[in-house]
């Protein structure tokens, strides 16, 4: 009879780190077959240089490992994942920045063949404190962390207040392992080990209600100053949370932007990534300005480039 699969949840609010986890685990598999199942609100870029191939949805990695969408389905993703159980050794979910990572950990736990190694929950070091003390979203965020097994305190690098941090975080999730990182470089096996722990504290601020998100996006062949939209962006008020994508810049470049608050990260794109901007964005739907956002990608426009 099969051995069930090993299956570990990746959580973490928006921006915290969940795909630089994603991609490092990919990299440092240690001769483990992974498959990621991805469940985000927008496109996750698992690193270009990984993957070899892509048919019926699902991406083909160099390491013998694989990633596909969860979609809307679920159990059809387990049932997929699961007629291949031959060619798979660990099976990775990763929930989106506003999910409840023990809601899908509770679904895999339904599944007989399938064994969960605990939730991994990834905090952003520069912005967790401001984000919990949201009146919006805070709720989401402490409910993540304190259905934690392992905790990564991600960004240690740019925290004044790291041991507060960690202080902070151990009172939410007391059961919970919790390691500081950088670029979300933490070991492998540490991530998907299975590891006993008493019965997790629940969050226990119950007069806020959870939050509802808006989401925004835009797909086109459109180009951009690079330096006008970042000044852009780092003066609009739409209320988004997370804004990342693709950028096609008008020095020829192809960008990957990601905005979380004020801060915002560039970097080239591989090249095999194409010649297009994509670009997604969520926030709260009682604040969420999907047209401010349209309204500045339109205004800043150069040209449409060739295909």
């Amino acid at each position: 009879m099969t051995a069930p699969l090993p299956t570990t949840v990746i959580g973490g609010f928006l921006g915290a780190g969940k795909t630089t986890l994603v991609n490092h685990l990919l990299r440092q598999a240690g001769g483990r077959r992974l498959t990621v199942l991805i469940n985000d609100f927008g496109a996750i870029p698992i690193d270009a240089d990984l993957i070899v191939g892509e048919a019926d949805g699902v991406l083909t990695l160099a390491n013998g490992c694989a990633c596909c969408s969860i979609g809307g389905d679920l159990a059809g993703a387990f049932d997929a994942i699961l007629r291949r159980r031959s060619q798979v050794d660990h099976l990775i979910i990763e929930a989106s920045g506003v999910a409840d990572p023990n809601r899908l950990a509770d679904f895999a736990r339904a599944e007989r063949e399938l064994a969960t190694t605990g939730i991994v929950v990834v905090l952003d070091a520069v912005q967790a404190l401001r984000q919990a003390a949201d009146p919006y979203v805070g709720r989401d965020m402490l409910n993540q962390i304190a259905v934690a097994d392992r905790l990564v305190i991600n960004k240690a690098e740019l925290s004044p207040a790291l041991n507060l941090l960690t202080a902070w975080a151990s009172g939410l999730a007391p059961s919970a392992e919790i390691v500081s990182a950088n670029h979300a470089d933490v070991a492998t096996d540490w991530v998907l080990t299975s590891k006993r722990r008493p019965t997790r504290q629940q969050a226990t601020n119950t007069a806020q209600p959870h939050a509802r998100y808006a989401g925004w996006s835009r797909d086109s062949d459109a180009a951009y100053s690079i330096s006008d939209l970042v000044e852009a962006l780092r003066s609009i008020d739409a209320g988004a949370l997370r804004i990342k994508g693709m950028v096609q810049g008008t020095d020829g470049a192809t960008w990957l932007i990601q905005v979380v608050g004020r801060r915002i990260d560039l970097d080239l794109a591989p090249p095999t990534v194409g010649r297009r901007t994509r670009i997604v964005a969520l926030g709260p739907e009682d604040s969420f300005q999907s047209q401010r956002l349209d309204a500045l990608f339109d205004r800043l426009a150069i040209h449409v480039c060739a295909q």
